[in-house]
């Protein structure tokens, strides 16, 4: 219901906007770098390296988030919050979309925002919007015994 409510406040539609322009001008960026490297090297070869590139990025990806979730549920085990495992899971997350997103620019960002510290300043900012649902999920894994 509190999402439903935020379509009718400024804030909260700018803000949407906002994050749509910088969708739009990854896409964009990545783009003049496909149509340079088509130019450059062929299309088909361009688009060949582009689209090759979310397949190391997937296995690199999915082991990160399987190591993490062995993390959380440890962590839940001992009865600890995984404060800093919901950090990281979060910025592997970040990370992976747009290391998945076809495209050379975008893999780049996707790259660097993999490297550890930048990926806990990502993960934290996310962490830090959801802190009480985060609350919530824990409580219930901690119930269901995270299996």
């Amino acid at each position: 219901m509190s999402y439903l409510l935020q379509l009718f406040q400024r804030d909260s539609i700018l803000k949407f906007f906002f994050l749509q322009m910088l969708v739009a001008i990854l896409l964009l960026a990545d783009g003049y770098v496909l149509v340079t490297l088509a130019n450059r090297y062929g299309v088909f070869l361009a688009l060949a390296a582009a689209g090759a590139t979310a397949i190391p990025a997937l296995f690199v990806i999915l082991n990160s988030v399987d190591t993490i979730l062995a993390r959380i549920r440890q962590r839940i085990r001992d009865g600890e919050y995984p404060a800093w495992e919901y950090t990281s899971l979060f910025g592997v997350l970040l990370s992976g979309f747009l290391w998945l997103i076809p495209g050379f620019f975008t893999d780049c960002l996707g790259l660097v925002a993999f490297i550890s510290p930048m990926r806990n300043m990502l993960g934290w900012l996310i962490v830090r919007r959801l802190g009480p649902h985060l609350k919530h999920v824990y409580e219930y894994l901690k119930l269901e015994g995270f299996e």
